[in-house]
């Protein structure tokens, strides 16, 4: 039988709070011209990758960041909207960003 009075969601909340990870993370300038700035701030990220993915789903540039900034040219990169990917061992996010 179904207690309708116990909300079914509060261990899955429970759990994601427990396994939050504390990372800012800062795309300057946004929109980009010749270059991007990437800078992480972590507890957790050390090192990673990061993937500038255009609006058809294709990897246009990859290189790999670190805990801190992270200038990247974007000297090869066709005008338009990307989706910046960033990845660790322990953790991944996805920013926007729009290079004029």
């Amino acid at each position: 039988m179904i207690n309708e009075n116990v909300d079914p969601y509060i261990p899955i909340i429970e759990a994601l709070n427990h396994t939050e990870i504390n990372t800012e993370v800062y795309l300057f300038p946004n929109p980009a011209h010749s270059s991007v700035t990437i800078s992480l701030h972590s507890t957790s990220f050390e090192n990673g990758i990061v993937e500038f993915i255009d609006s058809k789903g294709q990897i246009k540039l990859q290189t790999f960041i670190v805990n801190g900034a992270n200038e990247i040219s974007l000297s090869n990169m066709v005008s338009g909207l990307y989706h910046v990917w960033i990845q660790s061992d322990r953790e991944s996010l996805v920013k926007k960003l729009i290079i004029q």
